[in-house]
């Protein structure tokens, strides 16, 4: 016997780029039935720790993608757009996006290549790096947060494992 059909509380397709609250990162859990499979709790992990950081950055109207750019800014100076799309695993299109939104901010500046007009180096501004410099205490405590589970081996063990876990498969022969 079939269920009636319930209308939805709410039909309308939820906007995907919302932004989530604290509660709600909070609200990010395990499903029983998966918890012991690592691509599934690897995944939640990363979701709960994204959501924690972009409601950290909802104050600065920032995204988690930006700030990664602004740390790979400020440690490669004159990085052009395309490598560092590359760099971060981030599509042409998706990277101007960000970097229009940082450079609105006045975060970073774009500096035109002097042998290729269409080429843009990307520079982060003393705004850029005094934001970083606000941020990392608070970065700090939001990681304390994320691992508070954890004792101090297994917090030890997690962070010298994930590094591991993302080198190259050249790299990885070598361990």
């Amino acid at each position: 016997m079939k269920s009636p059909k319930k209308p939805l509380k709410n039909s309308k397709k939820k906007n995907s780029t919302k932004k989530t609250t604290k509660k709600e990162s909070a609200e990010i859990t395990l499903h029983p039935a998966l918890e012991k499979h690592l691509g599934y709790c690897l995944y939640k992990a990363a979701l709960k720790f994204r959501a924690m950081i972009d409601h950290m950055m909802v104050q600065e109207k920032l995204i988690a993608p930006q700030f990664g750019v602004l740390l790979i800014l400020r440690e490669i100076e004159g990085l052009n757009q395309i490598n560092l799309g590359l760099q971060m695993g981030i599509d042409k299109a998706t990277i101007v996006k960000l970097i229009d939104g940082l450079e609105r901010a006045a975060y970073v500046t774009r500096v035109s290549s002097e042998t290729d007009r269409r080429e843009k180096f990307l520079q982060i501004t003393p705004r850029g790096r005094k934001l970083l410099e606000d941020l990392k205490p608070r970065m700090k405590d939001l990681e304390t947060e994320f691992l508070k589970p954890l004792d101090p081996e297994e917090k030890s063990i997690l962070l010298n494992a994930i590094p591991k876990l993302m080198k190259p498969k050249r790299e990885q022969e070598k361990i």
